[in-house]
């Protein structure tokens, strides 16, 4: 350094000695610049004087400030010489000779002549070896952040995250022009910086060189992970579209709720992998929340055998009213014998045990039976009685108690036996009112003959996997640290106590709504109702906990609050917080409840409704309150419903189960916010468990009624609020100040309300939909149907897309079930069809067949046999009846060829093959006999043709059709009108023409033309309906209305869409040898393509997965069309709609991944 250097050697003197016993530590003054990298004066003068002395006493006791004051001496002098000689010329100025004008004068002194600039030294404005560039900006501040800020005397120097260790890119960055100019997001360099930083981390551990989307999908802790990187980017990609992920499911299902049952959304998967989807979780996510715990609910060991166990009550079935319990043993392998049988609900006894026989196992050992005494035992009380007794609500909950006796037990003691343990469920049931068992949830025991439990390797994998830390015992005090636990799951104390429900958040119950509960005040515990396991937190609590607190004076008082609690502590003076009532069940529990309230951003407690909603709506499926798949059904719903109609979770949560008289924190209870918010009335409304009738003239009932209606903003009228409550009588029960009653009439205005229906339009389209059975499901909430009929999740689905369409076409639901003749309609006035008809009666007369126009024709009277023919009664049997109608267009032509003139000419050729005639003279009577029945059949016709056009404005040539549509003939119709009496009222004629008024009006409406319709009342399976049927039904009145929209929509003539419909259900017999089936699915493909204006190979991939390969049916057609739709929307291809449609919360992870890359590529 002084050989390259030297003025730095003359600093400070070189010699200088350190300190006595610091001679071995510190280095001379040279020594020290090197190591400090300092090349000159200048890298010295361009740090502080405070940062360079403090930096230098690391390495050298020399004197500091005497450097750096002779450095900065030196470089200013340094400095000035170097401008000197910028600005000086050492050449001489050239005696040039001057010539002509400037000659004469002196050029005197200028800047070129005075100051000689180095141009070529210069460079031009904004290159990158500029002094003013960003190149120079950026090292500027890259020197200053590593030898000035990072080198500050501030904080703790081993906690300093340096430039180098967060950026260590930088130092090796090439910089030139693309580097420096070339815009480049934020995302990708951190992204660059983190995968760098990661690989770094990874290097030489098993997980060396493994994608990084994989590492981050199977990752649990901390509580941001797991992270998949291509279910993110399918989010994305469908949210530039406003979709969401199994919102496609839906958009392209094959079958809609015109065709009834529960096939909406099916197409690769079920409709509820859609409802799943809408979560908008992740395989992984789906995964953590969804997967079996590890846990049981209760762990004993051998210590707690000996001495008895007793559990917690079961207060948290206990929401609003009391109910009297029972636990039941099921049957079950490891349980040998229960002696008196325990699996049925006993409601007599006295005091008594169970004795239990249960089978301990240890791998590779024989079992070992043991006798244990089950019962029931009340908090303070010694008694015991059968597990399986019968226990009405008291002042003391019952809670279970195991215990190991000799007496049970041949008089043996219990030996301690480690490795030996008994898993076995024991459930919760209760009498319903007709005295059949309500199981309501169910308990997992595991009992250990060790001295202290230890974890399985699945169960202390858990809580590596999933807290990053270990536990091996029970004793989980450690997370139980509230400082630990905010530590590991990234919560800070507000969201804890909100987790819990505790403090400030602490559940509170509407006084508008006065529990039933006898121990509502807490009794002799002084703990009133309710807990933060009736609301708050009853999902994190689950079923139990038997983890009592250890300081606690007297652990019945949590027996009879069993939810956990926040409580301080003080440790050497210091304030400590921790979690009681804690279990490893209850851990599980926090961290899917932590990261599902943080992946759907819902507030714990509105959430936590939600999730127990959809758990009590599962009834018995869903014992052991678990996040299954229901549950996520529910959670996904809530995101569509949310998006797109104006609801908040607790109103959802209503849907499913009771309207929340509960609130935490400040909040509102929503029974109040509904009822009671603002008061409209002198006294609230409150649930006293009264009846009432709502026509009823007594004052009480009447303001009943009231405040229901201003709650429910409903009126007091056949078709609101009395249509509701009828329907909650039909399937709830008596009308009653109850909290099922109001939620029923709740539910259901709450439905028509976000759906905008009026009461009697929405149920009306609940019975145009499903009928009754609908109305059921959403008038108590009925949830995971067996037998897979609609539940109340699909049901809400399928009035979103009714209510879609009548949006989209601008209908009304009372206007559709006039067109179907769902409700009492008249088309045209009975007055003005009594005169249609009078007037159509006139003209009838002349247009009937008459003898006398048979006589005309000359027909022969006698056969070549000279027997008699009689034409009159030979006619009457298929042709032409007695009053003169002609019948032989009858049954309808069957195919599309046939007409009603080819129809009548080949039934009377039937009729004249018996005869004994001659063929020419057969031929003669054909062709005059059957011209005089045509010109008569179009007569009469044309009668009907003309009241249809006249009244209701149809084409002539629909008539027809028309008629046939309806289920009518044009005789059958024109023989009541010959039957009309000619004075008063014939009501059966009137209705007998109200069918046929309704299908022309439908004809009129839909604008179908003769062609469509005669094509699709000839070939129904053409329009693709169940059974072929062709009468009109709601599916029938949609599509057809499809196929008009298609029709205006596509600019193709009808002729084409009937020309490829004919296509692709051509006969086998009209198809030539060489037509392979491939190849007819190829032509029809290509022709459907032309159609839509697609490419044919688009087509072909969703053809591909139709029974025919090709689309046979209009259905079918416009399942491509709004397959087409999706995917210009999307801007995805066929395939890979398809594959969006296919993929489900619980796919393998793989099938993500080309999804995610599609939808990237469509964002582009």
């Amino acid at each position: 350094m002084s050989e390259s250097n030297p003025l730095l050697s003359h600093l400070v003197d070189a010699t200088e000695a350190p300190a006595d016993g610091t001679k071995e530590e510190k280095v001379d003054f040279v020594t020290a610049m090197e190591r400090l990298d300092i090349q000159s004066v200048f890298d010295i003068v361009r740090q502080p004087k405070g940062l360079f002395c403090q930096r230098l006493a690391k390495f050298s006791d020399a004197d500091g400030e005497l450097a750096y004051d002779n450095a900065l001496c030196y470089a200013v002098q340094i400095a000035r010489l170097y401008r000197e000689k910028q600005v000086t010329s050492d050449s001489a100025r050239s005696a040039s000779k001057r010539t002509g004008v400037r000659a004469l004068v002196d050029i005197g002194p200028s800047y070129p002549n005075l100051f000689k600039e180095r141009w070529d030294e210069f460079c031009k404005v904004g290159a990158l070896a500029a002094v003013d560039s960003p190149v120079a900006y950026l090292s500027a501040l890259y020197r200053l952040a590593t030898t000035s800020l990072e080198e500050e005397n501030t904080g703790d120097a081993s906690k300093k995250i340096r430039l180098d260790v967060r950026r260590p890119d930088i130092k090796t960055l090439l910089i030139d022009q693309q580097a420096t100019f070339k815009p480049l997001p934020m995302l990708d360099i951190a992204n660059t910086v983190l995968s760098q930083g990661i690989e770094r981390y990874l290097s030489g551990t098993p997980s060396a060189g493994t994608p990084l989307h994989r590492l981050f999908a199977a990752k649990y802790y901390p509580f941001s992970f797991p992270y998949t990187h291509a279910h993110h980017q399918c989010k994305l990609g469908l949210s530039q579209k406003k979709l969401m992920l199994g919102e496609i499911n839906y958009l392209i299902s094959p079958q809609l709720p015109v065709t009834g049952g529960n096939n909406y959304g099916r197409g690769q998967q079920h409709p509820t992998v859609a409802q799943q989807l809408f979560a908008g979780l992740s395989v992984e996510q789906y995964g953590v929340l969804t997967r079996s715990t590890p846990f049981s609910t209760y762990y004993i060991s051998h210590s707690q055998l000996v001495q008895g166990w007793q559990g917690p009550s079961i207060s948290n079935l206990n929401l609003f009213e009391a109910r009297s319990t029972s636990y039941l043993l099921p049957q079950q392998e490891v349980i040998k014998r229960a002696e008196p049988e325990a699996h049925e609900i006993a409601t007599s006894g006295g005091a008594m045990s169970t004795q239990v026989t249960l089978a301990f196992s240890k791998s590779g050992e024989a079992d070992k039976d043991t006798v244990l005494s089950f019962g029931v035992r009340r908090i303070r009380e010694n008694t015991n009685y059968a597990i399986n007794r019968y226990s009405p609500v008291k002042a003391q909950p019952a809670c279970t108690y195991i215990q190991y006796l000799p007496a049970d037990n041949a008089g043996a003691s219990l030996q301690v036996s480690p490795g030996y343990q008994v898993t076995f469920d024991m459930l919760v049931a209760t009498l319903d009112a007709d005295s059949t068992t309500q199981l309501l949830e169910k308990q997992r025991f595991t009992l250990a003959l060790d001295e202290a439990y230890v974890l399985t390797g699945p169960e202390q994998e858990f809580f590596r996997t999933y807290y990053g830390m270990e536990v091996m015992t029970l004793n989980t005090a450690s997370l139980s640290n509230l400082n630990t636990f905010m530590a590991r799951t990234g919560l800070n104390a507000d969201q804890v106590e909100a987790l819990l429900s505790q403090r400030s958040q602490r559940p509170r119950l509407s006084a508008n709504c006065p529990s039933l509960n006898p121990l509502v005040n807490g009794g002799q515990f002084n703990l009133p109702y309710p807990h933060a396991s009736h609301y708050g937190a009853c999902y994190v609590n689950g079923v139990g906990s038997d983890r009592f607190d250890a300081s606690a004076e007297n652990p019945d008082f949590d027996r009879f609050d069993n939810s956990m609690g926040l409580k301080e502590s003080l440790n050497n003076g210091r304030s400590e917080w921790s979690i009681t009532k804690t279990s490893l069940n209850r851990f599980d529990r926090l961290q899917r409840m932590i990261r599902l309230q943080r992946w759907m951003n819902i507030p714990f407690a509105e959430l936590d409704t939600l999730v127990v909603s959809a758990i009590r709506g599962c009834g018995e499926n869903n014992l052991d309150m678990a996040l299954n798949g229901d549950v996520m059904r529910v959670l996904g719903l809530f995101r569509y419903f949310s998006s797109h109609y104006q609801i908040t979770a607790e109103e959802f949560a209503a849907f499913f189960h009771h309207l929340s008289p509960y609130a935490t924190g400040e909040r509102t209870p929503l029974f109040d916010l509904v009822f009671n918010s603002p008061s409209l009335f002198d006294t609230p409304f409150v649930l006293d468990q009264q009846a009432f009738d709502l026509t009823s003239a007594d004052p009480a009932d009447q303001k009943t009624a009231y405040q229901l209606c201003a709650g429910l903003g409903v009126q007091l009228t056949e078709g609101s609020l009395l249509q509701l409550a009828n329907i909650t009588i039909a399937h709830v029960g008596p009308l009653t100040r109850s909290l099922e009653t109001v939620s029923s009439l709740y539910r259901q205005a709450r439905i028509a309300r976000m759906f905008d229906l009026s009461i009697e339009d929405y149920c009306a389209l609940l019975d145009l939909l499903g009928g009754e059975a609908y109305q059921k499901n959403l008038a108590t909430g009925r949830f995971r149907l067996g037998g897979g009929a609609p539940d109340i999740a699909d049901i809400l689905m399928h009035m979103d897309w009714a209510v879609t369409w009548l949006r989209d076409t601008k209908r009304k639901v009372g206007d559709v079930r006039r067109l179907l003749g769902r409700d009492p309609y008249e088309f045209l006035p009975l007055q003005t069809l009594l005169e249609r008809l009078n007037r159509l009666a006139a003209e009838l007369t002349p247009a009937l067949v008459s003898p006398s126009e048979l006589d005309r024709l000359s027909l022969p009277v006698k056969d070549d046999q000279n027997a008699d023919i009689a034409w009159r009664a030979l006619l009457r049997t298929r042709l032409l009846n007695d009053q003169g109608l002609v019948t032989g267009g009858y049954p309808y032509p069957e195919t599309l060829e046939d007409t009603t003139v080819q129809m009548i000419d080949r039934t009377l050729a039937q009729v004249l093959q018996p005869l004994h005639l001659s063929n020419d003279v057969k031929t003669s009577i054909q062709a005059k006999l059957g011209e005089c029945l045509v010109n008569g059949y179009a007569r009469q016709l044309q009668l009907l043709e003309g009241l249809l056009q006249d009244t209701l404005g149809l084409p002539m040539a629909l008539a027809e059709s028309v008629i046939q549509w309806s289920n009518n003939t044009t005789h059958g119709l024109l023989s009541e009108v010959l039957a009309m009496p000619t004075q008063g009222q014939n009501t059966a004629l009137t209705e007998r023409f109200q069918p046929l008024l309704r299908h022309a009006a439908v004809a009129r409406h839909l604008g179908i033309s003769e062609r469509a319709l005669r094509t699709f009342l000839r070939e129904p399976a053409w329009l693709g309906l169940a059974n072929n049927a062709s009468n009109l039904t709601l599916a029938s009145l949609y599509y057809l209305e499809r196929y008009g929209l298609l029709l205006d929509t596509l600019g193709k003539s009808e002729a084409e869409w009937l020309a490829y419909l004919a296509l692709a259900n051509a006969p086998d017999k009209a198809r030539k040898a060489k037509d392979r089936p491939a190849t007819i699915n190829d032509s029809a493909n290509t022709a459907l393509a032309q159609l839509l204006g697609w490419q044919p190979g688009e087509v072909k991939t969703l053809c591909d997965t139709l029974p025919e390969g090709r689309a046979t049916q209009w259905l079918q057609m416009e399942w491509v069309y709004r397959c087409q739709q999706v995917c210009q929307t999307t801007g995805l291809g066929a395939a890979s709609v398809l594959l969006c449609a296919g993929v489900s919360s619980y796919s393998n992870s793989t099938n993500w991944l080309p999804l995610g890359e599609a939808m990237m590529a469509a964002s582009r």
